[in-house]
Protein backbone atom coordinates (compact mmCIF):
# COMPACT_ATOMS: atom_id res chain seq x y z
CA UNK A 1 0.00 0.00 0.00
CA UNK A 2 1.30 3.80 -1.16
CA UNK A 3 2.45 5.90 1.94
CA UNK A 4 3.71 9.05 -0.33
CA UNK A 5 1.63 8.91 -3.20
CA UNK A 6 -1.97 7.70 -4.38
CA UNK A 7 -3.38 5.91 -7.77
CA UNK A 8 -5.06 8.86 -8.72
CA UNK A 9 -2.28 11.22 -7.83
CA UNK A 10 0.54 9.48 -9.94
CA UNK A 11 -2.69 9.30 -12.78
CA UNK A 12 -3.10 12.55 -12.82
CA UNK A 13 0.22 13.47 -12.99
CA UNK A 14 1.28 11.27 -15.84
CA UNK A 15 -2.11 12.94 -17.85
CA UNK A 16 -2.51 11.22 -20.64
CA UNK A 17 0.99 9.53 -21.18
CA UNK A 18 -0.36 6.22 -19.45
CA UNK A 19 -2.95 3.39 -19.41
CA UNK A 20 -5.20 4.24 -16.60
CA UNK A 21 -6.73 0.95 -16.41
CA UNK A 22 -4.31 -0.76 -14.67
CA UNK A 23 -4.63 0.40 -11.04
CA UNK A 24 -2.52 -2.59 -9.69
CA UNK A 25 0.46 -1.55 -11.83
CA UNK A 26 -0.20 1.96 -11.06
CA UNK A 27 0.05 1.26 -7.16
CA UNK A 28 3.51 -1.43 -7.77
CA UNK A 29 4.77 1.31 -8.83
CA UNK A 30 3.56 3.73 -5.94
CA UNK A 31 5.39 0.94 -3.47
CA UNK A 32 8.46 0.84 -6.03
CA UNK A 33 9.14 4.36 -5.86
CA UNK A 34 8.96 4.69 -2.32
CA UNK A 35 11.20 2.04 -1.69
CA UNK A 36 13.59 3.73 -3.73
CA UNK A 37 13.33 7.02 -1.99
CA UNK A 38 13.87 5.19 1.25
CA UNK A 39 16.91 3.48 0.39
CA UNK A 40 18.38 6.10 -1.21
CA UNK A 41 18.01 8.62 2.03
CA UNK A 42 18.48 6.37 4.58
CA UNK A 43 14.90 6.41 6.33
CA UNK A 44 11.68 5.87 5.99
CA UNK A 45 8.93 9.23 5.93
CA UNK A 46 6.40 7.99 7.08
CA UNK A 47 3.77 10.36 9.96
CA UNK A 48 4.60 9.48 13.32
CA UNK A 49 1.94 8.64 15.71
CA UNK A 50 1.92 7.04 19.21
CA UNK A 51 4.74 6.97 20.98
CA UNK A 52 7.31 3.36 21.29
CA UNK A 53 10.55 2.62 22.86
CA UNK A 54 13.83 1.80 20.69
CA UNK A 55 17.27 0.89 21.12
CA UNK A 56 20.44 2.27 20.64
CA UNK A 57 24.17 1.30 20.60
CA UNK A 58 25.96 4.31 21.86
CA UNK A 59 29.05 4.84 19.33
CA UNK A 60 29.88 8.24 20.95
CA UNK A 61 29.94 9.32 24.55
CA UNK A 62 28.41 12.79 23.75
CA UNK A 63 26.13 12.69 20.78
CA UNK A 64 23.34 9.65 19.64
CA UNK A 65 22.21 8.76 16.93
CA UNK A 66 18.22 7.68 16.65
CA UNK A 67 16.03 7.46 14.33
CA UNK A 68 13.39 10.57 12.94
CA UNK A 69 11.64 11.01 15.74
CA UNK A 70 9.10 14.57 16.71
CA UNK A 71 9.15 14.68 20.08
CA UNK A 72 10.86 12.69 22.90
CA UNK A 73 9.52 11.56 26.42
CA UNK A 74 11.93 9.50 27.85
CA UNK A 75 15.39 8.55 27.80
CA UNK A 76 17.08 5.64 29.24
CA UNK A 77 20.57 5.37 29.88
CA UNK A 78 22.28 2.03 31.57
CA UNK A 79 19.13 1.56 33.11
CA UNK A 80 18.70 5.52 34.61
CA UNK A 81 16.70 7.82 33.45
CA UNK A 82 17.63 11.01 32.17
CA UNK A 83 16.17 14.43 32.97
CA UNK A 84 15.29 16.09 29.76
CA UNK A 85 17.39 19.26 31.49
CA UNK A 86 20.48 16.97 30.76
CA UNK A 87 19.70 16.22 26.96
CA UNK A 88 19.39 18.45 24.03
CA UNK A 89 17.30 17.57 20.74
CA UNK A 90 19.12 18.11 17.57
CA UNK A 91 18.89 19.40 14.80
CA UNK A 92 17.65 22.43 17.33
CA UNK A 93 14.18 23.67 17.04
CA UNK A 94 13.68 21.06 14.66
CA UNK A 95 14.34 22.81 12.09
CA UNK A 96 17.29 23.05 9.07
CA UNK A 97 19.04 25.71 8.61
CA UNK A 98 17.53 26.99 5.77
CA UNK A 99 14.31 26.56 8.07
CA UNK A 100 12.24 23.73 7.18
CA UNK A 101 10.59 21.47 9.94
CA UNK A 102 12.27 18.07 9.97
CA UNK A 103 12.37 15.58 12.90
CA UNK A 104 14.90 14.98 15.58
CA UNK A 105 17.91 12.74 14.66
CA UNK A 106 20.19 13.61 18.13
CA UNK A 107 20.26 13.35 21.45
CA UNK A 108 23.14 15.44 22.87
CA UNK A 109 24.35 15.04 26.26
CA UNK A 110 24.51 18.14 28.08
CA UNK A 111 26.06 16.63 31.23
CA UNK A 112 27.71 13.26 31.85
CA UNK A 113 28.22 10.57 28.85
CA UNK A 114 26.27 7.66 27.68
CA UNK A 115 26.46 4.51 28.88
CA UNK A 116 28.03 2.69 26.62
CA UNK A 117 28.01 -0.66 28.73
CA UNK A 118 30.51 -3.29 29.75
CA UNK A 119 30.83 -5.85 26.76
CA UNK A 120 31.88 -3.85 23.97
CA UNK A 121 30.72 -0.23 22.58
CA UNK A 122 27.82 -2.31 20.18
CA UNK A 123 25.56 -3.08 23.51
CA UNK A 124 22.07 -1.42 23.13
CA UNK A 125 22.51 0.42 26.61
CA UNK A 126 20.11 3.44 25.60
CA UNK A 127 16.30 3.38 25.31
CA UNK A 128 14.28 6.36 23.88
CA UNK A 129 10.48 6.64 24.31
CA UNK A 130 9.62 8.94 21.12
CA UNK A 131 6.49 9.81 18.50
CA UNK A 132 8.84 8.12 15.29
CA UNK A 133 8.49 9.63 12.13
CA UNK A 134 7.57 12.75 10.63
CA UNK A 135 4.99 15.57 11.28
CA UNK A 136 4.01 15.07 7.35
CA UNK A 137 5.69 14.04 4.86
CA UNK A 138 8.30 16.64 2.79
CA UNK A 139 6.71 17.86 -0.21
CA UNK A 140 9.49 17.07 -2.27
CA UNK A 141 9.73 13.75 -1.08
CA UNK A 142 6.54 13.20 -2.86
CA UNK A 143 7.15 14.94 -6.04
CA UNK A 144 10.20 12.85 -6.49
CA UNK A 145 7.95 9.48 -5.94
CA UNK A 146 5.64 11.11 -8.60
CA UNK A 147 8.79 11.06 -11.14
CA UNK A 148 10.23 7.94 -10.17
CA UNK A 149 6.56 6.35 -10.37
CA UNK A 150 6.15 7.67 -13.83
CA UNK A 151 9.70 6.21 -15.02
CA UNK A 152 8.60 3.14 -13.82
CA UNK A 153 5.39 2.95 -15.82
CA UNK A 154 6.34 4.81 -18.79
CA UNK A 155 9.42 2.06 -18.73
CA UNK A 156 7.40 -0.89 -18.32
CA UNK A 157 7.96 -1.74 -22.11
CA UNK A 158 11.06 -0.43 -23.09
CA UNK A 159 14.40 -1.60 -22.87
CA UNK A 160 17.36 0.32 -22.31
CA UNK A 161 20.94 0.19 -22.10
CA UNK A 162 22.57 -0.28 -18.50
CA UNK A 163 19.51 -2.53 -17.07
CA UNK A 164 20.91 -4.76 -14.58
CA UNK A 165 18.11 -6.59 -13.88
CA UNK A 166 13.99 -7.14 -13.87
CA UNK A 167 12.27 -6.48 -10.39
CA UNK A 168 8.13 -7.26 -10.40
CA UNK A 169 7.88 -3.60 -11.30
CA UNK A 170 9.65 -3.85 -14.14
CA UNK A 171 13.37 -3.11 -15.26
CA UNK A 172 16.07 -1.49 -12.54
CA UNK A 173 19.25 0.74 -13.97
CA UNK A 174 22.21 1.77 -12.36
CA UNK A 175 21.47 5.52 -13.69
CA UNK A 176 19.32 8.31 -11.23
CA UNK A 177 17.05 10.63 -12.30
CA UNK A 178 18.93 13.80 -11.69
CA UNK A 179 15.74 16.09 -11.01
CA UNK A 180 15.45 13.28 -8.35
CA UNK A 181 18.78 13.36 -7.45
CA UNK A 182 18.79 17.13 -6.65
CA UNK A 183 15.33 16.85 -4.97
CA UNK A 184 16.09 14.51 -2.52
CA UNK A 185 19.59 15.15 -1.45
CA UNK A 186 19.00 17.35 1.67
CA UNK A 187 16.82 14.16 2.83
CA UNK A 188 19.12 11.60 2.97
CA UNK A 189 20.60 10.79 5.91
CA UNK A 190 24.08 9.76 6.26
CA UNK A 191 24.87 8.80 9.78
CA UNK A 192 23.52 5.27 10.54
CA UNK A 193 25.74 4.32 13.35
CA UNK A 194 24.42 3.10 16.63
CA UNK A 195 20.44 2.95 14.70
CA UNK A 196 19.67 -0.04 15.55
Amino acid sequence: MPRYLTVEQVKAYCRSEIPTDDDEWIEAACDAAEMTLDRECGRQFVVASGASARVYAPTNYEVLTIHDAVSISSVVSGGATVAAADYQLEPLNGLTIYGESVPYTKIRLLSGSWWVGTANDKEATVSVTASWGWSAIPARIKQAALIIAKEIITNRDEVKLGLVGFSDVGGVTARTNPIVRETIQHYKRVEAFGVA
